[in-house]
């Protein structure tokens, strides 16, 4: 699953079904962007048929689960990004309004590619450890650190 799939899907449940939500480089505003209205319209009959499906649509109406915190990973080399397709800062302006706390980390040259999907398990265990921490599975006092590569180490503390 995407990272749109990840974030509609959990905000969409009722309460208590997940502990914590996370995602890499999520389509956060389909029905506003290029690729997602083009989907919506072919797969759905249109954009507007889409908005259930749209997690800052569903931020904005303020029906959906609520957590502590969202996680969102993004590359800051991501084509996509560039290109008006993920809108995450729409999320984020959504989930603002709506008091809802989100924190999008800024991945330094990293982007949407192949070989970005497969580093991403570089933050894959940075949100596995994110998300135990919502299942108290970690002290809060623990860290997590893992080096990737001499000029890649993240933190999770």
């Amino acid at each position: 699953m995407g990272g749109h799939g990840a974030l509609t899907i959990a905000l969409k449940q009722p309460a208590g079904s997940w502990a914590s939500v996370s995602a890499f480089a999520p389509i956060s505003n389909p029905t506003q962007c290029p690729w997602g209205q083009k989907a919506f319209t072919n797969y759905l009959g249109s954009v507007e048929a889409g908005k259930g499906h749209d997690a800052t649509v569903l931020m904005e109406q303020g029906d959906v689960m609520r957590y502590d915190d969202i996680l969102i990973d993004v590359g800051t080399d991501d084509q996509f990004v560039k290109e008006g397709q993920l809108l995450v800062e729409n999320l984020e302006e959504a989930a603002a309004k709506a008091g809802q706390s989100i924190s999008v980390r800024q991945q330094k040259g990293f982007g949407h590619s192949y070989f970005t999907s497969t580093s991403m398990n570089l933050f894959g265990s940075c949100c596995v450890m994110y998300c135990c921490a919502y299942h108290v599975l970690l002290p809060i006092s623990s860290t997590f650190q893992w080096r990737h590569s001499s000029k890649t180490t993240l933190t999770f503390t």
